[in-house]
């Protein structure tokens, strides 16, 4: 019989079942029906009821003693009423139950070591009530669970380790509690179907448990909250390949960059949240994220609350799917990202040129001089068309200024930063007996990457915008090779290079044709 979804109210009363010697199944979910629940219906049809469903009513008073005796009884929900006091014992006489789910309730009292009694239990839903006292030790006997959840309530003492034994656990929640222990030494590898761990709002101690990366099918974890957790992004995070979700509020987590740079390799994250998770560490910088493609399905990144430092880094333009990003309640200066490289790969495009290497120390620009050269080429982009003939041919400049010079651990190898400008000077044109100026195009581009000063070679990647050329701003990303480039010291020597589109068809709108230096 199904009366759900419906305008019902009132208490049901206890004639409704007397001729219902066959009902199998009863639901009244999300109706008006007041009173107590009638627990005496598995008095007269405990042959044969299986299902009964009284959640989303108004429901009240504590569950009286009956439902033990549905002998058959696979399915009781009750969940968004007024329920309260603590459950009846004899609800542990259910042996066959496989769901009980009785959330959002006031149920309040400890959970009972007979519910290892309920061996055939699958879900387990108590969330949102007022139950209090330990977990019992005993709850490793219920090896067909796949969902519990514990959430909001008032739950005390460790996690028993039996909990670690459901190797058909899906879901795990238990967030706000006050549960507490050391995490470390619970060995989550047994829980190999397990998809979503929720522990936050509790009291739990130690180092983040490595175990859990052996749980492959985790699509969610949060443990945000627990105040006296600690630890350090680990490599083997990578394993999770379903992560989505992770939350690790107000954790004790170091080295941001390190977090930064594994976690960016994570392919399915779409929400990160670390507020509050690092005491006044550097934000992570271009320069430590250079070879930066990842975080591409990110959507949530929140960093607030953590104290940092720094500026806000360029790397975050990359993240092209990024809906919200909370960096409030740091210390980092203001200022708008460089242009996105649309996802350049220094590696692709320099590393047989110019290996990379990893900064060491900041030297500043001074041993690397700005140089003005000519150049040639760049259609698309450098090219000024015009319907008339100009009286002489404009003089093509450039200019490479070097903004930031750091050392590496490769003697003789500096990671820089710096920008190429281009400037067309002015044209003049007679129309009749006036002279007209036709306006310089004046484009620039903010690049980063490598120099060698032994063997004079610069490689770096980065994009320019061109508002003059096209009358809108339009980034082009490239790759600029230099050659004969040697410190401010040095005797000078003539430099040449190239700028290449690093988009390898001409009639994508971001291209241009090469530059001869």
């Amino acid at each position: 019989m199904d009366l759900s979804s419906n305008h019902f109210h009132g208490p049901i009363p206890s004639s409704f079942f007397q001729q219902a010697w066959n009902l199998t199944s009863f639901n009244v979910s999300n109706n008006t029906f007041s009173g107590h629940i009638p627990s005496s219906v598995c008095l007269r049809l405990h042959p044969s009821i299986r299902v009964l469903d009284f959640s989303s009513n108004e429901f009240s008073g504590n569950i009286s003693p009956g439902f033990g005796g549905c002998f058959k009884l696979q399915i009781l929900r009750a969940g968004h009423n007024n329920l309260s006091k603590s459950l009846p014992k004899d609800i542990y006489n259910a042996t066959k139950l496989e769901e009980l789910s009785l959330p959002l309730n006031s149920l309040n009292g400890a959970i009972s070591e007979r519910i290892a009694n309920l061996a055939h239990l699958t879900i387990l839903d108590l969330n949102s009530n007022h139950l209090n006292g330990v977990l019992p030790l005993n709850f490793g006997k219920l090896f067909k669970l796949k969902f519990m959840n514990f959430d909001f309530n008032s739950l005390q003492g460790n996690m028993p380790p039996s909990l670690m034994n459901y190797t058909n656990f899906v879901e795990l929640h238990l967030e706000s509690n006050y549960l507490e222990g050391d995490l470390t030494k619970l060995n989550f590898s047994k829980l190999s179907c397990l998809s979503k761990l929720d522990l936050s709002w509790n009291n739990f101690t130690g180092i983040f448990p490595i175990s859990l990366y052996s749980c492959r099918s985790l699509k969610a974890i949060r443990l945000s909250e627990n105040p006296y957790l600690e630890g350090q992004t680990q490599p083997e995070i990578l394993l999770l390949k379903s992560l989505s979700f992770l939350s690790l509020v107000y954790v004790r987590l170091t080295n941001i960059t390190v977090a930064m740079k594994i976690l960016m390799c994570c392919k399915s994250l779409h929400t990160l949240l670390l507020t509050g998770s690092f005491d006044r560490e550097t934000m992570p910088t271009v320069d430590e994220m250079i070879d930066f493609h990842g975080f591409q399905n990110l959507r949530v990144l929140s960093l607030a609350g953590c104290g940092l430092n720094g500026q806000i880094p360029g790397w975050l333009s990359n993240l092209q799917n990024l809906e919200v990003l909370d960096l409030g309640y740091n210390q980092i200066i203001v200022s708008l990202p460089s242009p996105p490289y649309d996802h350049i790969s220094y590696s692709d495009h320099c590393d047989s040129n110019v290996p990379r290497a990893t900064p060491s120390g900041y030297v500043g620009s001074q041993i690397l001089k700005s140089h003005t050269g000519y150049y040639t080429g760049g259609s698309g982009i450098l090219s000024q068309r015009s319907s008339f003939q100009p009286y002489h041919e404009p003089e093509n400049s450039i200019e490479f200024t070097p903004s930031s010079v750091q050392t590496t651990y490769v003697p003789g190898l500096f990671m820089i930063e710096g920008s190429l400008r281009f400037q067309r000077s002015s044209v003049f044109d007679y129309v009749g007996n006036v002279s007209k100026s036709l306006r310089p195009s004046s484009v620039s581009f903010e690049l980063s990457g490598f120099w060698s000063e032994s063997s004079g070679k610069i490689c770096m990647v980065g994009s320019g915008s061109n508002y003059l050329a096209h009358g809108r701003g339009l980034y082009y990303p490239a790759v600029l090779k230099l050659y004969n480039v040697m410190s401010s010291t040095s005797v000078t020597s003539l430099i040449t290079g190239t700028l290449e589109s690093s988009m390898s068809s001409e009639s994508n709108p971001k291209y241009f044709g090469p530059v001869s230096i």
